[in-house]
């Protein structure tokens, strides 16, 4: 929560506990509709972070939305990332930048320059979704569900592909073509 934030609901909280306390308002009705009414309007402050970021030492970035990350831990200098799916992402702690929480919805984004990994986008998608740094002389994409199962395989021949998610139902999938791979999320 910012700073701005934090005074805000302090300041409200201390308000609104004495015109309680002291009592202002004796009806139950009205402190039912004023705790409804201060649920509603600070609920969506103490939302910021809605997504994890994993940023590696050669500027690629992982985000995972905090509500599929069962548990963060840290073993043998690796970083696992548990989610809720059952899958384990690692990461080596050689190769972590850094860790950080935002409200990014972006599931993989790259540094400019670099070309390592595929690139998706937009992402999240819709129908279509553009996958760029295809390596060349792949033939195939593979798409797989965060299941670990295949949801399709789309025929190639240029280096960036438009690709048609029609047939994906909603959810977080993983994109791969000739050892490398992204991550996206079908909206």
């Amino acid at each position: 929560m910012f700073i701005s934030q934090q005074i805000l609901v302090t300041c409200t909280y201390k308000i609104i506990h004495k015109y309680i306390t002291n009592g202002k308002s004796n009806n139950m009705k009205q402190k039912q509709l004023l705790l409804i009414f201060l649920t509603l309007f600070f609920f969506p402050l103490g939302i910021q972070a809605q997504s994890l970021i994993v940023q590696e030492t050669d500027g690629y970035e992982t985000s995972e939305a905090l509500s599929l990350v069962r548990k963060l831990t840290f073993e043998q200098n690796n970083l696992h990332v548990h989610l809720k799916s059952g899958i384990i992402e690692s990461y080596g702690l050689q190769q972590v930048r850094k860790l950080y929480f935002d409200t990014l919805t972006t599931a993989a984004s790259l540094v400019p320059g670099t070309d390592e990994h595929l690139i998706v986008y937009p992402n999240p998608a819709g129908n279509l979704i553009m996958v760029d740094h295809i390596p060349s002389g792949t033939k195939e994409l593979s798409v797989f569900c965060a299941e670990g199962s295949l949801a399709m395989q789309v025929r190639v021949n240029m280096q960036k592909e438009t690709i048609n998610l029609d047939g994906l139902k909603s959810g977080i999938y993983y994109i791969f073509a000739n050892g490398r791979a992204a991550k996206f999320i079908r909206l």
